[in-house]
């Protein structure tokens, strides 16, 4: 047991309180027996043991025994001294301070602090301050540690918290305990059951994707299967809503192509075909002049067979007839009646000057007139020729009827679609029902041009017949 301190030494008078008190007595005491006064059985081998017994003083008195007790206590704390000086410097001290460095160290960098060191070093010296740890000293031991407190326990425990450390309580102990096991027994089944868990989580991961990979190559194989039909039925409704499509698109545009195409007409059809429409000249039976237009459509012996109304040069009819002239400007081509059908109100003339001459529709773009555009030309205007845009709105055996206007100036000119080609002749006399059409003309076509007036067997190069029915009567 460790010896009592300097601090706190024994004090007799405070052990047996009010001694002085006591009455005297003549009954000697025996020998006060304390732990003090018995030999240490631990004590070092050439160590002078200490003190085996108090001394009992020669007179009971209370003074006296007082006294005693005291010197006698003054002499132990010397000895006492003087006992746990050598007992320290028999000390390994080197082996203490390697087994404290290591024991900070281990300790995450806690300093251990000595302090004030309760037995002195020396005789005749106060106690003093233990050095540091880093620094070598020749003597002193480390100093009593007292129990932690709650308090102290508390910031010991934050301050390792803040270094990283986390206690573990009793319960965390247990919790641990029971999950992981602590045997080599425990560990080998606790491994065995790991990779017998692993196995079977990678067979089924095996067996979920192999069923998935199985049902895509289904899913795939059934596309491609019907992949050909569902090509066809595609192309099909694309062909369909294309042509539904272009039917629509025609449809919005046809008002604007209506437009574009008159417009065009009016003013592109004057050059294109000017140079083969020309005005004609001549005078009726009276003597009164009168003047058309009239179209070039067939070579003639070097010359030219021009198509108009028969109105115009009915007065040619009779031999003699009066003069027949085709106008251009300041050009003025003579020109001959050759022959003509009554009936269509169809007249055609000849002269010996070769002019540049129309081509006539075909007849594709006669079946399809009914609707379209057509426009009466005649022979005078600033292009050399004028146009008057119109639409087909019936056709039949005797001709179409038009909505061109067809004045003084058109009457017997060529009527011609938006290419310029040539699809009938314009008469304002022409009336095959007997009656005024009024706003709406008829027109004789191509059928009619080519029943008497010329031989059509090759439509590119069509020939003028024979004189007409009557020919010029003398």
């Amino acid at each position: 047991m460790t010896p009592p301190t300097a601090n706190t030494p024994v004090r007799p008078d405070a052990q047996k309180p009010a001694l002085e008190d006591r009455a005297p007595t003549t009954r000697k005491r025996p020998p006060v027996k304390t732990r003090a006064t018995q030999q240490r059985p631990n004590a070092a081998p050439g160590q002078a043991p200490p003190p085996s017994s108090m001394p009992t003083p020669s007179t009971p008195t209370p003074a006296s025994r007082v006294d005693e007790l005291k010197r006698w206590a003054a002499s132990r704390v010397d000895e006492l001294k003087r006992w746990a000086a050598q007992m320290v410097a028999a000390l390994p001290l080197d082996r203490i301070r390697s087994a404290v460095t290591s024991l900070q160290r281990s300790a995450s960098g806690i300093p251990l602090v000595f302090k004030k060191s309760p037995i002195a070093f020396r005789d005749g010296q106060e106690p003093k301050t233990a050095e540091p740890i880093h620094k070598h000293r020749t003597g002193g031991v480390a100093p009593a540690v007292r129990p932690p407190t709650y308090l102290s326990r508390l910031r010991q425990g934050r301050l390792l918290e803040r270094k990283g450390f986390v206690p573990l309580s009793p319960g965390r102990v247990k919790r641990r305990h029971r999950i992981l096991p602590r045997t080599a027994i425990g560990i080998s089944f606790m491994l065995l059951s790991m990779g017998v868990g692993a196995a079977f989580t990678g067979a089924g991961f095996y067996a979920y994707y192999d069923n998935r990979l199985a049902a895509n190559e289904a899913e795939i194989a059934r596309f491609v299967e019907g992949f050909d039909a569902q090509f066809v039925d595609a192309s099909d409704s694309l062909n369909q809503l294309r042509g539904d499509s272009l039917d629509q698109i025609r449809r919005e545009l046809q008002p604007l192509g209506e437009y574009v195409s008159e417009q065009n007409g009016v003013v592109n059809l004057p050059a294109l075909v000017g140079a083969s429409v020309y005005q004609l000249r001549t005078t009726d039976q009276n003597g009164r002049v009168v003047a058309g237009s009239a179209a070039a459509v067939a070579d003639h012996r070097g010359g030219t067979a021009l198509v108009t109304s028969l109105s115009l040069v009915k007065a040619g009819t009779i031999s003699p007839g009066p003069g027949i002239e085709l106008v251009k400007g300041d050009e003025v081509i003579p020109a001959t009646l050759w022959s003509w059908d009554a009936e269509r109100d169809l007249a055609l003339v000849v002269t010996e000057v070769a002019l540049p001459r129309l081509s006539f529709a075909n007849n594709t773009d006669q079946v399809a007139l009914i609707g379209a555009r057509v426009f009466a030309m005649s022979g005078i205007g600033g292009q050399g020729a004028t146009a008057s845009p119109g639409t087909v709105l019936d056709r039949s055996a005797v001709g179409f009827q038009h909505t061109a206007v067809i004045g003084a100036m058109f009457n017997g000119g060529p009527l011609v679609n938006s290419e310029g080609e040539l699809v009938g002749v314009a008469s304002t006399t022409y009336s095959p029902l007997g009656v005024d059409g009024g706003d709406v003309s008829f027109a004789a076509d191509l059928d009619g041009v080519c029943a008497k007036l010329l031989n059509c067997a090759d439509p590119t190069e069509p020939e003028p017949e024979s004189v007409g029915e009557a020919g010029p009567e003398g």
